[in-house]
């Protein structure tokens, strides 16, 4: 089988990024001793990459993991329509309630779950769990009493429940919650030998001359002419072909890499609700000639060396195909030291990220262009697609409020626009915080509201144990 075009600049561009990001932890940090255009390219493209978030998110996820709290949130819909019908008005009067209680050192949790309908209760249900034991409660259907079961063996549980062959095949016999900390976690050894081992094949696959920087570079952003440095990375088609290959033949030497990813994805494959959803989605690969013959849940080194071995032979396949006189570009624009556009060109198509300020308001603009057939102009006609998002962020003492927009433009004509409106009080993961969130979308004359609330207090929490509760568990 043979890769598409667009497939191919797919996986073209996603090695370029890949290639690209990593490096920047070590760009980040660069100084002026770089002078040539390579070293400035990849300066001011790291300074655009703000990995302190991902350390903020780690930092986050460890504390929720390791400390006790109780939290509460409250969701409503409304949905505001021409078509007035019966669901709608439905769906503007339910609401639903959640309380958490989770004891991270017993490793308990209780969750209450709250339904309402028109101000009234209309459902409830109540999940424990002890460690292993997991437990259900529900007043319409078992009054006081919780029905448990124990977290082993559960396909022999479902066969005696008489559930559908299919649904048993995907279940696992043990549920495992998906650990958000661990899933992201990235050993600092780990980054600094996969940072070194992509910036020399960027080295050795990416040469000097392929970089230019020209100065006062006229450049439209939000409609104002501007002059700019443009830093620009210039490949041909055929060029590309080759670094996609040498990229997936590093890749499939890097055990460092090749580690992460399988200790990744069976993380994921463990977990119940994810791991059930890439099963499913594993077993549609081979319509990309990818290995899914067995369907087998456990990524293994030696099945994903076979998979880089077949996107290689497809990429070979392709770049035969593949053009020297045709050039991909890939621009930084900077204007007062600071980034302002990234872009990416191929022939008329381009793909374009503007960041401005504008009264007192950031805006952020995703654009692509491409040239599309108008059959009432009977030619080819340029076709621009947007997505403009303009926010504010203020913060004072410990609370932060972000309020903004996002619209979708195709062709100048807005689709889609978005509203949030999203308020944080107090210190994450630390002491009680509420957050705040109102988003609305509207699509033609149809909107959809919704406002969610949550209250988070870490504290002590005492979950009742299960097995000192033996007359009301069946």
């Amino acid at each position: 089988m043979k890769l598409s075009k667009k497939k191919m600049t797919i996986i073209v561009t996603a090695v370029i990024v890949v290639a690209l990001i990593a490096v920047m932890f070590i760009l980040y940090f660069a100084t002026d001793m770089f002078k040539t255009p390579k070293q400035l390219f990849f300066k001011y493209l790291g300074k655009e990459m703000d990995f302190d978030g991902y350390e903020q998110v780690l930092k986050g996820l460890e504390t929720d993991k390791n400390k006790s709290y109780v939290s509460n949130a409250n969701l409503k819909v409304n949905v505001e329509s021409i078509d007035n019908e019966e669901i709608y008005d439905t769906i503007n009067k339910m609401e639903l309630n959640l309380e958490q209680s989770v004891n991270a050192k017993e490793n308990k949790e209780c969750d209450k779950l709250n339904l309402k309908y028109d101000n009234n209760d209309f459902a409830g249900l109540e999940f424990v769990q002890n460690e292993d034991l997991y437990a259900l409660k529900s007043e319409y259907l078992n009054g006081d009493n919780y029905v448990a079961i124990e977290n082993k063996d559960l396909k022999n549980f479902l066969r005696k429940m008489e559930v559908n062959d299919d649904i048993i095949e995907n279940f696992p016999d043990q549920i495992t919650k998906l650990d958000l900390y661990e899933l992201l976690y990235i050993d600092k050894k780990d980054q600094k030998e996969i940072v070194k081992t992509y910036k020399k094949f960027i080295d050795e696959n990416i040469s000097n001359d392929k970089f230019k920087v020209n100065n006062k570079v006229d450049i439209t952003i939000n409609g104002e002419n501007k002059k700019a440095t443009q830093y620009i990375l210039t490949l041909n088609e055929k060029e590309v072909a080759n670094i996609a290959i040498n990229f997936m033949n590093t890749l499939k030497q890097d055990d460092t890499t090749l580690d992460l990813i399988v200790d990744k994805y069976n993380k994921c494959m463990e977990n119940t609700i994810s791991g059930i959803s890439m099963y499913q989605t594993k077993s549609q690969l081979s319509s990309y000639g990818l290995s899914s013959e067995d369907e087998e849940k456990t990524l293994t080194k030696e099945k994903l060396k076979e998979d880089i071995d077949k996107i290689v032979k497809e990429i070979e396949d392709e770049r035969e195909n593949s053009k020297e006189d045709l050039n991909i570009n890939i621009s930084l624009y900077k204007i007062n030291g600071k980034i302002c556009t990234i872009e990416m060109t191929k022939e008329e198509e381009s793909i374009k990220i503007d960041e401005y300020e504008k009264d007192d308001r950031n805006y952020i603009e995703m654009s692509v262009s491409h040239n599309e057939y108008s059959r009432g102009k009977k030619q080819e006609t340029k076709v621009e697609d947007k997505v403009v998002v303009d926010y504010t962020m203020k913060k004072q003492n410990d609370e932060t409020n972000l309020e903004g927009n996002i619209k979708v433009l195709e062709d100048s004509e807005e689709q889609e626009n978005f509203k949030f409106n999203i308020n944080q009080k107090g210190k994450m993961y630390n002491g009680n915080n509420e957050t705040n969130i109102e988003i609305s979308s509207t699509i033609e004359e149809n909107t959809i509201k919704i406002n969610l609330n949550s209250k988070k207090e870490y504290k002590d929490v005492d979950i009742i144990t299960l097995s000192d509760n033996k007359d009301n568990i069946k």
